[in-house]
């Protein structure tokens, strides 16, 4: 059986662009895995911090040589782990590795107090069944 070919360098990368996981300095990565391997990718920015990150705290390596190794910052290492621990995301699970996600300039998100004034006020509206409460929720939508 033949092995599946590796995708096309080019599309590859246009891909990760697309979804916003475009390393933007592959060539800053030093580290041993990421060299002529078919896998490991210094492109692809959520399996470099994820591998940052497993390195220190599976590896028990240190955080300067890891970050340095995987072409990153000090702080650029403590930012990618403080989302890992606010989230309470297991090292397993790689969302909380990854750049968020961009809006346009021009788009302003409403508060956390905002939404959950809004989820409050909404919640007991969308639950009744009395025919003046559904008229409301009608005329709001």
């Amino acid at each position: 059986m033949t092995p599946p070919h590796p995708p096309d360098r080019q599309q590859k990368r246009q891909t990760l662009r697309r979804h916003g996981t475009l390393n933007p300095h592959p060539g800053a990565v030093s580290h041993p895995l990421f060299h002529n391997s078919d896998f490991f990718d210094s492109d692809d920015l959520m399996q470099v911090k994820y591998e940052m990150l497993r390195q220190v705290h599976i590896d028990k390596a240190s955080i300067s040589e890891s970050a340095q190794a995987f072409g990153f910052s000090r702080p650029s290492f403590y930012q990618a782990q403080a989302a890992l621990q606010q989230d309470g995301v297991k090292l397993r699970n790689t969302a909380a590795v990854l750049p968020p996600p961009s809006l346009p300039k021009n788009v302003q998100l409403p508060r956390p107090s905002a939404m959950s004034r809004l989820a409050r006020s909404v919640a007991p509206l969308s639950m009744s069944s009395s025919p003046s409460s559904r008229k409301r929720v009608s005329a709001s939508h």
